[in-house]
């Protein structure tokens, strides 16, 4: 006959972060985060992002000057919604971003309902309901210097059989996702009506070469239609599109 004696101590729940670095893109930046993982002794989290960064390539700063931009980010993490695997995650955002052509202020509200299927081979589906409101300016157009609104609804799937989801060095990972915008989901309909469609993939795949080192391959793509028609096709005046800041543009 043994006795056997197990002390358990649950782990820290709250945990904070803060870095300093820099991107050729972003130029200087800060990042700080703070969470907490346990509320109400349910597993439920919170945890709120920011950064701020200042470009010091001139290239972004055209149109008007380079400013400081930030964003942050407020998310809920409710576990078990309904039935076991169910996750509904609320997030609230602001952003204040400098594109090449114009400078965006946008606020959303975004609310996901995901479950993972497999412990192994991950497969994730999501399904996102996002209301934004976006103020642009600074443009190169004036045209271009508009306020927005947009309502969509967005499903996702993200299959991950890499050997480490965080410092990956083999295995191969695909996510696609389908947006859908329209009037009938939020959007706005004056001045204009926004609607569209944009499926979006991506696909990467680690390769070991010796121990420590790996070659990464990645692929991405992705289709945009807009939904809405022009309220004279006859007149160029009254062309309009999908929004800047939900059109693609190349990049490194």
């Amino acid at each position: 006959t043994k006795v056997v004696v197990i002390n358990v101590t649950e782990g820290t729940p709250g945990d904070w972060q803060a870095r300093v670095g820099g991107r050729n893109d972003l130029g200087l930046r800060v990042f700080a985060a703070v969470g907490y993982g346990n509320l109400w002794g349910r597993n439920h989290a919170v945890r709120l992002e920011a950064s701020v960064n200042y470009r010091v390539d001139q290239y972004f700063c055209q149109a008007s000057a380079c400013f400081p931009e930030y964003q942050a980010q407020l998310t809920y993490n409710y576990p078990h919604l309904f039935f076991k695997g169910l996750t509904l995650r609320p997030k609230f955002a602001v952003e204040n971003i400098r594109y090449v052509t114009f400078d965006a202020l946008a606020q959303s509200a975004v609310l996901t309902l995901e479950r993972r299927f497999f412990k192994f081979p991950s497969l994730l589906a999501s399904l996102d309901y996002t209301l934004e409101f976006i103020q642009q300016s600074g443009a190169v157009k004036s045209d271009d210097n508009q306020s927005l609104r947009i309502g969509s609804l967005t499903p996702a799937l993200k299959l991950d059989i890499r050997d480490d989801p965080l410092s990956p060095t083999k295995g191969f990972m695909a996510q696609t996702s389908f947006e859908f915008a329209s009037t009938a989901l939020g959007s706005q309909v004056s001045p204009f009506p926004i609607g569209y469609t944009r499926f979006q993939l991506r696909m990467d795949g680690h390769i070991p070469i010796v121990k420590g080192i790996s070659w990464l391959l990645s692929f991405r793509t992705g289709f945009a239609r807009n939904l809405e028609p022009p309220p004279d096709p006859n007149d160029p005046s009254t062309q309009y599109a999908i929004p800047l800041s939900k059109q693609f543009v190349l990049g490194g």
